[in-house]
């Protein structure tokens, strides 16, 4: 009996150490899923407004943006006020 204890005991801290690393590889993949995202975001962006700076449609992007923004802090990011009028 006592011999199958101690196997018992290594199989669960091996089941321990192995659950742990699965944890941290899923930790690993979502971060790297998320960086991924937001480049991925970061690029289409980047896309895009240099496309409607080429074709002269920025000022089209501001009263877009201004219906689309709700927080206050991204609306001062692209110099809107509160209540939806531009800040000059």
């Amino acid at each position: 009996m006592r011999g199958r204890k101690v196997d018992l005991d290594k199989l669960q801290k091996l089941q321990k150490a192995i659950t742990a690393r699965i944890e941290k590889a899923k930790k690993q993949k979502d971060k790297k899923e998320k960086e991924d995202d937001i480049r991925r975001g970061e690029l289409i962006g980047a896309f895009y407004l240099k496309k409607l700076k080429a074709e002269g449609g920025v000022e089209q992007l501001a009263v877009q943006m201004d219906e689309f923004l709700t927080k206050k802090k991204d609306r001062e990011l692209f110099g809107l006020s509160a209540k939806g009028s531009k800040v000059e």
